[in-house]
């Protein structure tokens, strides 16, 4: 049984303090290099140039090492955020995400501002965006009531859409759409 003082600090010689008197490795020097370290990050999954520079400088690379590494990587066409971008829009559209957060998320993976504004531009039509979000809106809808006030139509829809990050414009245009198919069905039935 380990003994510890009144106060809640370890007596001499207990487990709890072994070792304390060795220094913490913090800053301990990476065994491999920082081209190896992120050729095994690239194996399990691509990564943008950002992704693997985070990934490196939280292992103890030093800035040189790792400029180098990405240099590197970057020319034999390891790294190629362009590539990645495009990837990652099919992703995000397949998912049913807006233009406005498919942006966002692209940034928060360390994508350029610019490049990311031109992968939406390119990849992800106006249109698509609108059929994307007609998709989402009647499933939303689909288990409401007919005789659900418009205004809650409008509600849910406008959350879910909004969640997506899709724009005003769409979701208003979704949302008239919808309320008019609803009341068409509605009169057919009368």
């Amino acid at each position: 049984m380990f003994e510890a003082d009144f106060d809640g600090t370890p007596a001499e010689n207990t487990e709890e303090s072994i070792g304390e008197d060795r220094p913490k490795n913090k800053n301990k020097k990476p065994k491999i290099s920082a081209q190896e370290k992120a050729l095994c990050l690239l194996e399990k999954q691509s990564r943008t140039a950002y992704q693997i520079r985070l990934s490196l400088s939280k292992a103890g690379y030093d800035a040189q090492e790792i400029d180098e590494a990405l240099e590197f990587l970057v020319d034999v066409g390891y790294i190629d955020d362009a590539a990645y971008a495009k990837r990652y829009l099919e992703i995000l559209i397949e998912k049913g995400r807006g233009r406005r957060r498919a942006a966002d998320e692209m940034r928060r993976h360390g994508l350029a501002a610019e490049l990311v504004r031109f992968t939406i531009e390119d990849g992800y039509p106006a249109e698509t965006e609108r059929e994307n979000a007609m998709i989402i809106a009647t499933k939303a809808t689909s288990e409401m009531r007919d005789d659900v006030p418009k205004t809650q139509i409008a509600r849910r829809i406008s959350l879910k859409l909004t969640g997506q990050g899709y724009n005003f414009d769409v979701i208003n245009s979704v949302i008239d759409e919808i309320i008019r198919r609803r009341g068409d069905r509605d009169e057919a039935f009368r």
